[in-house]
C-alpha cells in the first residue's frame, strides 16, 4: 500500500466522545485495501458519516509502516470488544496494537494500551 498519512490523529471530536480509540496495525498486515472500515462502521452499527453514534470511525492512517484506525467513544473496551471478532476472522488480532487516550482540555491523555493484554511498549500514531 502507498503511503497515505493523513493528519487525523490529534483531531477532537466535536460532538462529545470522551475517548480516541487506535487500532493499529503493521502495514505488512494482510490487508489488501483499507476497505476494512467499512466492516469495522457495520460492526459498530454506524456509517462512517454519522458522528452522533456512540462509536464513531474517525478514518485511517497509512504510512511510517503502520496503519491506523480511528474511532471516537465513550467506551473503548466495550468498542474494542464489539470489533475483536471482526478483526479475528480477517487474521488481524493476533499483530494489532488497540489503545485508548482522553480527551482532556485542549488535548489528549497519553494512549493506554488495552490489546494485547501485557503489552509493554510506546505506541507512536
Amino acid at each position: 500500500m502507498d503511503d497515505q498519512r493523513t493528519e487525523r490523529p490529534g483531531r477532537r471530536s466535536m460532538i462529545g466522545h470522551k475517548y480516541q480509540l487506535v487500532f493499529q496495525l503493521p502495514e505488512e498486515c494482510p490487508l489488501e485495501s483499507l476497505d476494512i472500515e467499512d466492516d469495522i462502521a457495520d460492526a459498530l452499527r454506524n456509517s462512517p458519516d454519522k458522528e452522533a453514534h456512540p462509536h464513531f470511525l474517525d478514518g485511517n492512517a497509512l504510512g511510517g509502516g503502520t496503519i491506523e484506525f480511528f474511532i471516537f467513544t465513550d467506551n473503548p473496551r466495550l468498542t474494542f470488544e464489539t470489533c475483536k471478532p471482526l478483526l479475528e476472522s480477517a487474521g488481524l488480532l493476533t499483530m494489532l496494537i488497540a489503545a485508548h487516550r482522553r480527551w482532556i482540555e485542549d488535548d489528549y491523555d497519553e494512549f493506554v494500551v488495552i490489546w494485547p493484554d501485557g503489552y509493554t511498549g510506546n505506541l507512536r500514531v
